[in-house]
């Protein structure tokens, strides 16, 4: 694999990591959110809500609704979600490398 084919990979898991890592930390973040309605509903919400909010502040989301008090830092989230992404798709492309190569008889 060279360095050149993985850039555009790189990249768009990195966006995607970016929303999801964002969403992973509101959900982890959500401290109101207690009880069976709260859990279902309130979690997934504030993800969203923190998934935005991650995204327009740069990995760095408000700790409240009204940006009065310091700011959260999602960044290991998001690191993180970028990492597992970028290799499921490196083990994805070697299981098609391998499949190909099966079929066409070159194993």
């Amino acid at each position: 694999m060279k360095a050149k084919d993985q850039i555009l990979p790189f990249t768009i898991s990195g966006l995607a990591a970016y929303f999801t890592g964002g969403f992973f930390a509101g959900i982890f973040w959500c401290i109101d959110c207690e009880g069976i309605w709260g859990n279902l509903l309130g979690r997934p919400f504030i993800g969203l809500i923190t998934s935005i909010n991650s995204i327009i502040n740069l990995g760095f989301p408000w700790s409240d609704e009204a940006d009065a008090g310091p700011r959260d830092n999602a960044w290991p989230f998001i690191i993180a979600c970028w990492v597992i992404y970028f290799i499921v798709y490196i083990l994805l492309k070697q299981r098609k490398k391998r499949i190909t190569s099966v079929s066409n008889g070159l194993d």
